[in-house]
């Protein structure tokens, strides 16, 4: 039986949680019908819960594999997520069963990525930071 390793169970926990919010910060507001004013009255504080998880998963400790391998999949992440809000602006006006996809998933896009930036951004920091120390 495999051991598994404790040492990054807290980063691990933060990012499903901030995931779990980006895809409710999305989906939520739309399914329940609640006017644009009511969820832009709450949504600077999820954002900022959303950047602080994004902090804090980044600044946990992963293992110098584990480190290059979420850097390549937070990258490809941010990336897509970027180029394909424009297209996606482009659904805003379909609707489906009278729920607003194109809404939907913009929410959900926007989330994400004020999850995935600073994470990308520590990660790559850590990497450049632990590749130039390599000599020591």
């Amino acid at each position: 039986m495999p051991i598994r390793s404790r040492e990054n169970l807290f980063g691990a926990y933060a990012f499903l949680f901030g995931i779990v919010v980006a895809l409710a910060v999305g989906i939520i507001p739309v399914l329940i019908g609640q006017p644009a004013e009511v969820v832009s009255r709450y949504i600077g504080w999820i954002y900022s819960i959303l950047a602080v998880t994004g902090v804090l998963v980044g600044a946990s400790n992963f293992g110098s594999k584990d480190l290059k391998t979420f850097l390549i999949a937070s990258l490809s992440v941010v990336f897509v997520g970027y180029m394909g809000l424009s297209s996606i602006n482009l659904m805003k006006g379909i609707v489906f069963v009278n729920i607003n996809v194109g809404l939907i998933l913009i929410s959900i896009f926007n989330a994400l990525m004020i999850l995935f930036v600073p994470v990308t951004i520590i990660v790559a920091l850590r990497t450049v930071f632990s590749i130039a120390s390599v000599g020591e």
